[in-house]
């Protein structure tokens, strides 16, 4: 056996070798994409739960804005209920856009910018309850009183007020809780994915 043969046997070695690296690492990138989206299936169950409230309470509320749009006392709280349904259609698809664009086909790193985003989208719907709890809670009171049971709760100011007083103490609490016991299945799936990402790097 020449030199030619025993190199062209060593070159075919060397490839056929970094073949199987190449395929073996892909084979795992595809197993551990599956596992993180296995791992966040809460997000998709829960935006699926948000969308089914929004989808069921939007009829209720566009048909109470055509019964009191002559009376905007009753129809601008009705209003400011319609703009929160649709930014929470449009929050919980978007999540679940980012949920379901975890599949085997994209790389760790879009995997990693995808959960990311879940995970600010998390903290972003978290610290946004300071604002939506105090400022919606009179609106929502006013239209389910009026609609159910045709009662105008502004005669009662007094407690409309103290009431979303206490809903800023409700909302301080209800944050307090929500950022002292965060969802652990992000963190581990962004450690993970991040762990996959410098391993690849290494191995490069």
């Amino acid at each position: 056996m020449d030199f030619q043969e025993l190199s062209t046997l060593w070159n075919n070695n060397d490839q056929e070798l970094s073949q199987q690296i190449e395929i073996r690492q892909k084979l795992v990138e595809e197993v551990s994409i599956r596992k993180v989206r296995r791992h966040l299936a809460e997000i998709k169950w829960t935006s699926y739960f948000e969308l089914g409230v929004s989808f069921i309470f939007l009829p209720f509320i566009t048909r109470y804005l055509s019964d009191t749009f002559s009376e905007s006392k009753f129809f601008i709280p009705g209003l400011m209920l319609l703009v929160l349904t649709l930014f929470s259609l449009l929050f919980t698809s978007y999540q679940l856009v980012l949920y379901y664009g975890i599949q085997t086909g994209t790389s760790v790193v879009q995997t990693q910018l995808k959960v990311a985003r879940l995970r600010f989208l998390e903290s972003l719907e978290i610290n946004l309850l300071y604002i939506v709890i105090p400022l919606f809670y009179a609106p929502f009171m006013i239209v389910v009183a009026k609609a159910v049971a045709n009662f105008d709760l502004y005669q009662f100011s007094n407690l409309l007020i103290y009431s979303t007083s206490g809903s800023v103490v409700i909302a301080l609490i209800l944050v307090f809780f929500l950022k002292k016991f965060p969802s652990k299945r992000l963190r581990e799936s962004l450690s993970f994915l991040n762990e996959l990402k410098e391993g690849n790097a290494h191995s490069d």
